[in-house]
């Protein structure tokens, strides 16, 4: 089965800009509570910077599912 998930995390940095981080592939069973960890421990420990400076908050977080459907024209 085809993994077509992308979790895309939104922050704040330090200058008040948001900063999206997209990751294709999500893991299939994903909880709030692992996408929590993660977006804490990539603002704990710095990981991810932009030109409006660190990564300072949480703002929100997705899982969009890409998917597609052939249309018969003939």
């Amino acid at each position: 089965m085809d993994n077509n998930k992308i979790l895309t995390m939104t922050f704040i940095n330090k200058s008040g800009t948001k900063v999206n981080l997209k990751v294709e592939y999500a893991k299939q069973d994903l909880a709030k509570d692992d996408i929590v960890t993660l977006m804490d421990s990539i603002i704990a420990k710095g990981v991810i910077t932009s030109k409006g400076g660190p990564l300072m908050f949480k703002d929100s977080a997705e899982i969009v599912e890409k998917g597609s459907s052939k249309i018969a024209l003939r």
